[in-house]
């Protein structure tokens, strides 16, 4: 669900109920971030204007579809509804995106921000600065290494625009985006989960991927 949420809802701007004009709509709002953050921050708060109010049974279903589809085939009610947990979810966390991408954020610098979700890839070492742990872990209160079991909630990453960078001829270019985790992921480790020895975690590497991504892919731990 964590993937779901993050790809599915924050990382795309869900304004109308229909997924190719959101995809669309988030292309727009890249291209205009690239050009003129401000510009894309006062076309991104006016679009959340027009925006749908809630993420409906059907846009939950289509959301799970193409980001955890082998998941939403088990838990979905005739393969054509999700269960109503799962919409409440994410109605939730559409909720939340909506309060992110549709309020005014400004930047330190000046430039206009917007956010962001990550999901650590399962597996992976505990990377302090972008994790949370809900549950106590007690392999790391002993100082030996553990790894994410689990993930709760995506971590939230701020994007703004850097400060413009002159060269020595005189001309200017546009500066780089800078990314700064402001909410880490909430995860519970492998030990709180039950992978006690190596064999288990060995055996856990050797396993095929989960469908949809599973705990991040190439989404994982993006902004170290």
């Amino acid at each position: 669900m964590s993937d779901a949420i993050s790809e599915g809802i924050i990382n795309c701007l869900i304004v109308t109920n229909s997924s190719e004009a959101n995809v669309q709509l988030t292309r727009i709002h890249g291209h205009l971030f690239a050009r003129d953050p401000t510009v894309a921050a006062v076309w991104r708060r006016q679009t959340y204007t027009a925006a749908v109010e809630s993420c409906t049974p059907e846009m939950s279903f289509i959301i799970m579809s193409d980001t955890i589809p082998r998941l939403t085939d088990l838990l979905s009610v005739g393969k054509k509804v999700p269960p109503p947990t799962c919409t409440q979810i994410l109605d939730n966390a559409y909720a939340f995106s909506r309060m992110l991408h549709g309020s005014k954020s400004t930047s330190s610098g000046g430039a206009d921000a917007f956010y962001r979700a990550f999901v650590p890839e399962l597996g992976s070492v505990l990377h302090p600065k972008q994790i949370e742990l809900i549950k106590r872990c007690l392999k790391s209160e002993r100082g030996e290494m553990d790894r994410v079991g689990a993930c709760v909630f995506p971590g939230l990453v701020k994007v703004s625009r850097g400060p413009s960078i002159t060269a020595a001829d005189g001309s200017t270019s546009t500066g780089e985006d800078v990314h700064t985790v402001v909410r880490r992921a909430q995860v519970v480790c492998q030990c709180a989960l039950g992978y006690h020895n190596e064999q288990q975690q060995q055996n856990y590497h050797q396993a095929p991927p989960p469908p949809g991504g599973g705990g991040g892919g190439d989404h994982a731990y993006p902004y170290q």
